[in-house]
């Protein structure tokens, strides 16, 4: 097998096989499974926009997985009320486990890429004047470190994790703080600060 090159920041190898970083195996799942047409389209919106920001990952062209919770069942069950839309809760066992954990990891970790790629762009963004479309990365992005903070409480609570959202969460500051500085001249965040992480026990 050809070795991976590590990201910074992120676990090491995983012992699992064919895995090149540290995921939790994972075996009880919420699945939550929908059938609203094409034609539908703002119930649509509505399903797929909820089930993103919930943490919920999408494994077939209809069907979405979450790490089973009682919130995240909660969840799940308040999302189906949005149309034609189904709870079940699934145990899998061994290689099954693996591969469904692994899949979950790698989006998170997608996750997380998103949010530095939108910093990045907006760095570059404040460094050659174009503030506004900066600013209104900064929107967006500071609701996705929140969502992902929720997702690192609730459902995946991996100390990378949490480590990674204070990085992000002080990127951010760093990112907003001083284009407000260059543009008012004085220190000062251009949009209100992402609450930081709280601490919270790991996973069994």
């Amino acid at each position: 097998m050809p070795k991976v090159a590590q990201k910074k920041g992120y676990p090491p190898k995983s012992k699992h096989e064919g895995s090149a970083e540290v995921f939790p195996l994972i075996k009880r799942w919420c699945l939550i499974t929908y059938d609203i047409s094409a034609d539908a389209g703002k119930q649509r919106y509505k399903f797929l926009k909820r089930a993103r920001a919930m943490g919920a990952m999408q494994y077939s062209e209809s069907c979405y997985l979450l790490p089973f919770t009682e919130e995240s069942f909660n969840e799940a069950q308040k999302l189906a009320r949005v149309g034609k839309c189904y709870v079940w809760l699934s145990t899998i066992q061994s290689e099954g486990a693996a591969k469904v954990s692994h899949k979950y990891h790698d989006y998170v970790v997608r996750r997380v890429d998103t949010i530095l790629e939108r910093l990045n762009t907006a760095e570059t963004y404040f460094a050659t004047g174009q503030h506004i479309p900066a600013k209104r990365m900064g929107v967006k992005t500071l609701i996705l470190i929140k969502q992902l903070q929720k997702i690192s409480t609730t459902k995946y609570k991996e100390k990378w994790l949490r480590d990674k959202i204070v990085e992000l969460v002080d990127r951010f500051k760093v990112v907003y703080g001083f284009s407000k500085a260059q543009e008012e001249n004085k220190p000062g965040p251009v949009s209100p600060e992402p609450e930081k992480a709280p601490a919270v026990a790991m996973a069994e």
